[in-house]
């Protein structure tokens, strides 16, 4: 068994390798490695990172899109892929931080400490640890416990923002905690606990407000579970799985599943980028049109085409193109090579239409 994880791990491992740019399009978003090296960057090459290493969070992080003109250039040629780089807002107590890095490059652009208007979203950390404070606050435990007579194994907490109003800065960034009382049913926002509110403050992890402004009594868990399993009729009757489908279209399933396979067009792109050029090899079942499908397929996809041939001999046809883009380069990745495979067997069974003739008489009623 160890031996067969280790072998699996190698495999993984070879892969990851062997994905490099030539798999990657300037649009990708972030991977899982990608994000570990953002990480490492804005904590040990960052200024933010050297002076509060301990303290950062990071609020958001995402691709950060190329130029236009630099896409349009890699996609035209084969110009090497530009450069990958990430935006990352994060924070320490009290400041907001926006974050260029180049992930190609391993280099921070910039570091600026934002002084805008508003906040960054919440991590769930931050809520976590809120929700944690609450639950352990003495104030809190008496209303819910004494109070209210009710177990606080029980109580279940959610946090809530405040809301943000108009252009004037609000002090820290805090946050409400609400809480619920099941009572077996996994409804919690039909059960709120009325009256009790948690304010905390995120970025000095305390509570700083706490409300217990009156007492309701928790109502009963009727009729307010929304699973199937707990409704009755009309709206949890109960109904035998069925399976319903047209007569012509169970016919035309059988036709496809007795298919021969052996008919399906074959496609191939060889790259020529040495040469300027790619060569298209396409053997298929001869039909009217034939040729007219293939030259205005590959016109649409915004190739010329400079050199053509075409073999009908018996039932199949044997064609040959020399393609290359409207700027004069090959196809130069092997997603466009694929693209290029799937457009054109579209095309060529476009017009097919493979079946049997099938006449039915019978009494009208």
């Amino acid at each position: 068994m160890r031996t067969s994880i280790m072998l699996l791990s190698l495999v993984m491992v070879v892969l990851s390798l062997s994905v490099g740019e030539e798999g990657l399009h300037p649009l990708d978003p972030l991977t899982s490695s990608d994000i570990s090296h953002v990480r490492e960057l804005v904590i040990l090459k960052s200024k933010l990172g050297h002076l509060h290493m301990k303290n950062i969070t990071f609020q958001y992080m995402g691709f950060e899109a190329p130029e236009k003109e630099a896409v349009y250039q890699w996609k035209r040629c084969s110009s090497p892929l530009p450069p990958r780089m990430a935006f990352v807002i994060a924070r320490i107590p009290g400041e907001t931080h926006k974050l260029l890095l180049g992930i190609t490059s391993k280099t921070v652009v910039y570091d600026k400490v934002y002084h805008g208007f508003g906040y960054p979203i919440f991590t769930i950390e931050e809520q976590t640890k809120a929700i944690g404070l609450s639950m352990e606050y003495p104030p809190f435990i008496q209303s819910v416990k004494k109070n209210r007579g009710l177990d606080m194994k029980s109580v279940v907490c959610s946090t809530f923002s405040i809301g943000w109003f108009g252009e004037k800065k609000q002090g820290n960034r805090i946050i409400n905690v609400q809480c619920f009382y099941p009572n077996g049913t996994v409804n919690i926002y039909a059960m709120p606990i009325e009256g009790v509110t948690v304010v905390v403050d995120l970025d000095e992890q305390k509570i700083v407000g706490f409300m217990d402004r009156l007492k309701i009594a928790m109502p009963e868990a009727k009729r307010i579970d929304y699973k199937r399993s707990r409704q009755k009729p009309p709206f949890g009757l109960k109904t035998n799985p069925i399976s319903i489908y047209r007569e012509y279209e169970r016919v035309h399933s059988i036709l496809l599943e007795s298919r021969d396979d052996t008919t399906k067009p074959i496609v191939t792109v060889q790259n020529g980028v040495e040469k300027g050029y790619s060569v298209i090899n396409i053997k298929s079942k001869d039909r009217p049109k034939l040729l007219f499908d293939m030259i205005c397929t590959l016109t649409d996809m915004q190739y010329v085409v400079f050199h053509r041939s075409v073999d009908s001999g018996g039932p199949d046809a044997f064609q040959e193109y020399y393609i290359r883009h409207m700027e004069g380069c090959a196809v130069n990745s092997e997603a466009e090579r694929q693209r290029i495979i799937h457009c054109l067997e579209a095309a060529i069974e476009r017009r097919i239409f493979e079946g049997m003739r099938l006449e039915l008489c019978s009494c009208d009623r």
